[in-house]
């Protein structure tokens, strides 16, 4: 077979890359949901630290951070109610595009 969306030869309908992808584009709008409750002042944001660079936790994953850090290691978290200043570049990229589109939805 061939995958649809890479077009690379895989033994099953989608290869593991785009199944990544799949998975993580669809974590990505359910934080959406809790940006919301967030916004609202009722949830505090959680922060983890790895390897030195502090990262910001996915609501409902506390494995992956925004930018896609693996936080399997560490079990040591925060919790924020606003984003620190050491924050990783790319946790608050990613973060402030997600609070716009939670803004939209509402």
């Amino acid at each position: 077979m061939i995958c649809p969306e890479c077009g690379i030869e895989v033994k099953r309908h989608v290869c593991r890359a785009c199944q990544a992808k799949r998975t993580r584009a669809g974590m990505l709008r359910h934080q959406r949901r809790f940006l919301q409750t967030w916004l609202a002042g009722q949830i505090e944001l959680r922060v983890k630290r790895v390897a030195g660079v502090l990262h910001l936790e996915l609501f409902d994953d506390r494995w992956h951070s925004y930018c896609d850090t693996e936080m399997f290691s560490v079990h040591q978290r925060d919790f924020v109610r606003e984003l620190p200043a050491d924050l990783c570049p790319a946790c608050i990229t990613i973060f402030h595009e997600q609070v716009a589109a939670a803004k939209e939805v509402r």
